[in-house]
Formats: structure tokens, C-alpha cells, sequence
């Protein structure tokens, strides 16, 4: 029999449906522990090829719904346990922006005509046009500068984990704070377990700062939502990560491509 193929949410539920009922709950946690071999498996079973794994998890962490069944069970989300490992985890994992969350008005001059009009709607055109209105430095109260982009690393357990954009804020007295940031667009969902990954790279690749994680959400309604985070650290690993501040920038005029 001919495989089906491809990538996204319609191909990875089956798959990820099929781990959760062949899979067994760990006794002490309740959250149901899998690997890429075992996912690889339920696509060998159902006959499916997938391009990219990773892209399985990330897809139905982010972008795609849980298959119903799963959700039904308690599960809310995919956490990463190691490299290779994950488990299906109860409690609450989504973001919600309050519905009063304060609305800042800002110009898009700064942002060059040469690009504007390109700007798609996507993670690095939203972390693209966020270097030119410097909405990060407005958002923290103190001037911030960007380091870079993309910084890719290995976590407490061995995993890879990976910050979308990393900029360093510098407080009055010269003391200066690391502010990872992880990018959304319209149809992707912030969630604080990908949140703990963000926090799990700077940590690891630049130690010895404080350090502040930033997620940014371009809306469907056009509204650019920044989120700031708290989290706890216990034996190495964050136990726990909540959303603190939220602001959100309406862009005027907005960009063509962006909602």
C-alpha cells in the first residue's frame, strides 16, 4: 500500500493519536511519556510518511489542536522531556491576552518603504519590523538592544531548544537583563511550555544574567501583543513559568500584508 505524505496538522493527529492509545501514563505524574522512535512507529503502523518529525510536535504544540480524544483525556499540550522524549501534559498551557489589556498606538514610519509593503505575517517579518518600531524598549521601560536571532542550543535534559530572537535591555545603573523572545503569528498560540524552552536556551547559552522571556503575538485582529513572563528554576530545570505583563501596539498606518 502506497504511503500517504506530507506535513501539518491533518497528518500528524492520526499519529499522535495513535501514541496516545497505545501509551501508558506515568504513575507518578499522570502525563504520558513518548519518544520520535514511537512516533515514528505509529506512522509505520498507519502507513504515513513524515518529512520532519520535530516538525510533529511543534505543529501540534503551537499551530494544530490536539486530536479530540486526547483533549478529552485531560491532556492540554506536548511537553519536551530530553532529547528525542516528550509527554502529553495536563494544566494550563495556552496564553490568553485580558480583554483589558492596555492599547499603545505606534508609527510605522520608522520602518522602511523598501520592506513594508514584503512584510508577511509570519514570525521573522513580525521580529523584522519589531527591530525598526522598538516597541521591546518601549514594552520593558528602559533601552533595549538586539543581539540575535535564532539562538539554538541544548537544554537541561539534553533536548534542543532554540530562542526566536534574543535582545539585552540595559537598566540605568549599567546592569543589563536578557529578554529572549519567542514570535507568533494569527494562527499560532503562545504556550508556556514553549515559553520554558525559550528561557531553557538563554540560560544555557548565556549564563550569569537575569533573565526576562518576551513572547510576541501578531493578531488576527492586527493588534501586536507583547507578553512578559516569570518563571522558578528548581534543580536546574523551570518548574513553572506564568504570563505577568501585557501590552498590546496598534500599528499605524498597518502593513499591507499584516491583518
Amino acid at each position: 500500500m502506497p504511503r500517504r505524505k506530507g506535513e501539518g496538522g491533518a497528518l500528524y493527529r492520526p499519529i499522535m493519536l495513535w501514541v496516545f492509545q497505545h501509551g501508558v501514563k506515568d504513575p507518578k505524574s499522570g502525563d504520558l511519556l513518548f519518544s520520535q522512535e514511537d512516533l515514528r512507529h505509529a506512522a509505520d503502523e498507519l502507513g504515513l510518511e513524515v518529512r520532519n518529525f520535530p516538525d510533529l510536535t511543534y505543529n501540534l504544540r503551537s499551530r494544530s489542536p490536539l486530536p479530540q480524544e486526547i483533549l478529552d483525556a485531560g491532556f492540554t499540550t506536548i511537553a519536551i522531556r530530553g532529547r528525542g522524549k516528550y509527554a502529553l501534559v495536563s494544566g494550563d498551557d495556552k496564553v490568553k491576552v485580558p480583554s483589558d489589556t492596555d492599547t499603545v498606538e505606534v508609527s510605522t514610519a520608522s520602518i522602511p518603504a523598501a520592506i513594508r509593503d514584503i512584510l508577511r505575517a509570519d514570525e521573522q517579518s513580525i521580529l523584522s519590523a519589531m527591530r525598526y518600531l522598538d516597541v521591546v524598549s518601549e514594552f520593558i521601560g528602559t533601552n533595549a538592544f538586539h543581539l540575535q536571532g535564532h539562538l539554538r542550543t541544548s537544554g537541561g535534559l539534553g533536548q534542543q531548544v532554540e530562542a526566536d530572537d534574543v535582545w539585552v535591555a540595559q537598566n540605568a545603573d549599567g546592569s543589563r537583563v536578557i529578554l529572549p523572545i519567542e514570535a507568533k503569528g494569527p494562527r499560532e498560540r503562545v504556550g508556556r511550555h514553549q515559553m520554558m524552552s525559550t528561557v531553557d536556551a538563554v540560560l544555557a547559552k548565556i549564563p550569569g544574567f537575569p533573565v526576562v522571556p518576551l513572547a510576541a503575538q501578531l493578531q488576527a485582529s492586527g493588534l501586536l501583543v507583547l507578553i512578559s513572563f516569570a518563571y522558578s528554576v528548581e534543580g536546574g530545570c523551570i518548574t513553572e513559568i506564568v504570563p505577568k505583563k501585557f501590552r498590546q501596539y496598534a500599528l499605524r498606518p498597518k502593513l499591507p500584508l499584516w491583518p
